[in-house]
């Protein structure tokens, strides 16, 4: 059972809300900004999610050519534990990944080699 920790502040705007680090974001309640009607908005946060740092790594993979290149990588490293989103520009053959703390850049060149495509150093 995850446990769920609910504070309470007042903050005018969600763009106020952001700016905030997350372990301070869960269970605030912030006016709406787009339309000034004083709604709330109740952000809650698992106390897991609290204290997860999101991070990117971007890597180059020479191989990329097509769709079912990015498609391919896409999967493989959607497998990954940790990896949230995977980005692949296949014109520029730069993969993006966005990933918790406990993915290393060794974890995706790994997956990547694994699904066939190396990368450059």
């Amino acid at each position: 059972m995850e446990i769920m920790e609910t504070k309470q502040a007042k903050y005018p705007t969600p763009e106020r809300l952001k700016k905030l680090p997350v372990s301070q974001q869960s269970g605030i309640k912030s006016t709406c900004g787009c339309c000034g009607t004083g709604q709330k908005i109740n952000i809650t946060r698992s106390k897991k999610e609290m204290f997860e740092t999101n991070k990117t790594t971007t890597v180059t993979a020479p191989e990329i050519v097509c769709g079912g290149c990015a498609g391919s990588i896409k999967k493989a490293l959607g497998n990954v534990e940790g990896v949230k989103d995977v980005e692949v520009d296949v014109a520029t053959k730069k993969v993006t990944v966005n990933h918790d703390e406990t993915v290393s850049r060794e974890n995706i060149v790994n997956a990547l080699d694994r699904a066939g495509y190396s990368v450059a150093s």
